[in-house]
């Protein structure tokens, strides 16, 4: 999908520019790690001391990398209590439909006891459906193939993972309003390919049908960040793409642009200044260069 290409791309961009630029800087490859500050006073830097860019890029590296970590960590432990708190209802018995669909399907199916109607995929490595009794009970059988089907996309495509992935980067990029404006791209395309791989599978009046039915279902107990569900905030797009075959994205403004090549100019300056000072004396200067090209083209594609 390609608003997580350019999600994924500019988040690598980032990582990787601050993560090299910082062992660079610190000659960590090059030089044994017992002699790290001799080297990064007295031969990367020519005047003898470690300059105030190199403590500020550091600083901003350790800040990207524990919004990202921290945030996936506590997203993780919220999707898994919350599924854990579900499955400790789960239900003997499965109807025969869905046994089958999981046999054919190769995916598992977990039924749970619960007066909500809910329906999800989770787990990032080896994706599951989880389904709960009340939607069962909600939907005729066409209807239940057509959800079933929606969340078998979810498991294919390993869109959990992709999802803890974006939540994690759009709180680390906090300072580039892009990012989750792209986010908001990429919760749409994936809703709306799961329901076309449905509607090619089982048809767009049971999806159709089995959508009207949940939009006024309050769903409180569905992990919302580390798993991909049927019933979500963006039900109005995908009626909107069953009916007239396109979605509406949330719109990016000229000023999510700008915003966000102000921000990447502030957080990147350290870091191509520390560069160009190392570049300067160990004949690099293309380095600071094939970064900017490589996001365009990662960007553009």
């Amino acid at each position: 999908m390609k608003s997580f290409r350019q999600l994924f791309a500019l988040a690598l961009f980032i990582g990787i520019t601050l993560h090299v630029s910082w062992i660079i800087s610190t000659n960590a490859v090059a030089g044994p790690l017992l002699d790290w500050l001799h080297r990064c006073c007295s031969f990367i830097f020519s005047n003898g001391r470690i300059p105030v860019e190199y403590y500020l890029l550091a600083s901003i590296h350790l800040l990207f990398l524990l919004l990202f970590i921290c945030r996936m960590l506590m997203l993780a432990w919220k999707t898994h209590r919350q599924v854990a708190r579900l499955l400790q209802n789960q239900s003997g018995c499965i109807p025969a439909e869905i046994q089958h669909f999981s046999r054919k399907r190769g995916t598992p199916v977990i039924v749970v006891d619960h007066e909500q109607p809910l329906a999800f995929t989770y787990g990032w490595l080896h994706p599951k459906i989880l389904i709960s009794s009340s939607l069962i009970r909600q939907l005729h059988e066409s209807e239940l193939q057509a959800v079933l089907e929606h969340e078998y996309y979810h498991c294919l495509q390993r869109d959990p993972l992709k999802m803890l992935f974006a939540s994690s980067a759009t709180l680390a990029l906090f300072f580039l309003p892009l990012v989750h404006k792209l986010r908001g791209h990429y919760l749409i395309e994936k809703e709306i390919a799961a329901d076309r791989h449905s509607i090619r599978t089982a048809g767009v009046k049971p999806l159709a049908s089995a959508l009207l039915k949940l939009m006024n279902a309050r769903l409180a107990d569905s992990p919302s960040h580390g798993t991909a569900g049927f019933a979500n905030d963006e039900m109005e797009a995908r009626i909107e793409a069953m009916i007239h075959d396109r979605a509406i994205p949330p719109r990016i403004y000229l000023k999510d642009y700008l915003l966000s090549l102000a921000g990447l100019a502030v957080i990147l300056l350290p870091a191509f200044y520390l560069l160009t000072a190392i570049t300067h004396t160990h004949h690099m200067v293309r380095m600071a260069i094939v970064p900017i090209s490589l996001l365009c083209n990662l960007l553009g594609s």
